[in-house]
């Protein structure tokens, strides 16, 4: 294991979006000068989401609203890696897909022909993402083409993400244990904290993960996934009550401005 750095010994730097570079409509404090400060000391930056609603350009573009600046090509969502994985491992298919209209487009973006669940055009692949038009219909659907012996992959396994009202908001991970229940299938799941969201990275900027730092809010998702790729991980505790480290951070701030603080201090020495 590799002793942890300096922020800036780091060349890539990995951000988690909502609850790290935003909340919700809201950009967190520091994010957009944090982002062009290491971009001036000529550093990667990337952001790796489990978003499967969205596809990078719309993501792209509210987070300019917020004053980000994010290009599609450096958002790698669940959306996108699952397409990615699919294509890689199957080459161009027909697929069935439950999720957004975003989510079908990276699909059919590769090639791939899409069939919605109930169509009746037989699919040896099914992939569920964050479906807005779950229901118990396209359960059913989803189930019984599993049942006849289709691949099961889900974008992401996050059950839940904060809604901003307070309260939460059901995921792909959620929608996916309806399936598992009535089938007994689990799915293979992509995005955070699986490995191939990391590798993807590394392969694509030819890049080792002692190169690499993740930023994130999330020790189940964000830590987790950059320590079983062998990368560092920073983790911005906002509001946790504990300061213990989770295992696989070696860095830790209290807010993305902290951590944005600490890098002006570095420059100034």
């Amino acid at each position: 294991m590799h002793s942890p750095k300096k922020l800036f010994d780091y060349s890539t730097f990995i951000f988690d979006l909502d609850g790290c570079i935003h909340f919700g409509n809201t950009v967190a404090e520091g994010a957009p000068e944090l982002l062009t400060l290491l971009r001036k000391q000529n550093k990667n930056v990337l952001f790796l989401s489990n978003n499967s609603t969205h596809s990078p350009e719309t993501i792209s573009k509210k987070l300019e609203k917020m004053g980000v600046d994010a290009p599609p090509s450096t958002l790698y969502l669940a959306s996108t890696l699952t397409s990615r994985f699919v294509t890689q491992q199957h080459g161009i298919s027909t697929l069935c897909v439950a999720g957004t209209d975003d989510l079908i487009s990276e699909f059919t973006k590769q090639g791939h022909t899409v069939v919605l669940p109930e169509s009746d055009v037989e699919t040896d692949i099914l992939i569920l993402g964050r479906d807005l038009n779950f229901d118990f219909t396209r359960l059913k659907a989803c189930a019984n083409r599993i049942l006849k012996g289709a691949i099961f992959y889900a974008c992401n396994a996050d059950l839940t993400h904060p809604s901003l009202d307070g309260g939460k908001e059901p995921e792909t991970g959620a929608l996916a244990a309806a399936v598992t229940a009535m089938t007994g299938i689990k799915p293979q799941p992509f995005g955070k904290p699986e490995a191939y969201a990391y590798e993807c990275i590394m392969q694509d900027f030819n890049i080792a993960a002692e190169y690499c730092l993740m930023v994130g809010d999330n020790p189940a998702t964000d830590i987790q996934g950059a320590r079983t790729a062998g990368m560092d991980a920073c983790w911005l505790m906002l509001t946790a009550k504990s300061a213990e480290r989770p295992k696989g951070a070696t860095h830790i701030y209290r807010t993305i401005q902290d951590g944005y603080e600490a890098m002006c201090k570095h420059l100034e020495q």
